[in-house]
């Protein structure tokens, strides 16, 4: 999000949160919020009504994860200092199919 929008890493931050099993399947919830005290409106910019935008940020992170050499992530496509706590759980090829089906299923948003 930060790079496609051109912001700093730093203003934003997010979290996953797996929210009920339906049928046989978790639900996610993708929070997004701005870091920045007070807000900056960064997180306002992905909801639109058609979705582009929130559409060209998960394009944008699995072309940037597809063209990566890593084996399962690297600091140029998932890893940062913000996670590192979590580097041996990252892996690129899981975060690409997330994002692939995240993508068209679009449930709510709410700015």
């Amino acid at each position: 999000m930060s790079k496609e929008l051109n912001i700093e890493r730093s203003d934003i931050n997010g979290c996953l949160h797996g929210t009920k099993f339906k049928k046989c399947k978790m639900i996610h919830t993708l929070v997004i919020y701005d870091a920045v005290p007070g807000g900056a409106g960064h997180s306002r910019r992905l909801v639109t009504a058609d979705a582009n935008v929130l559409s060209n940020v998960i394009r944008s992170a699995t072309e940037m994860m597809g063209v990566c050499d890593c084996k399962p992530s690297c600091y140029k496509c998932l890893r940062n200092y913000y996670n590192q706590k979590y580097h041996a759980q990252l892996d690129k090829i899981g975060a690409i199919a997330f994002l692939q089906d995240f993508n068209g299923h679009f449930i709510s948003l709410n700015p």
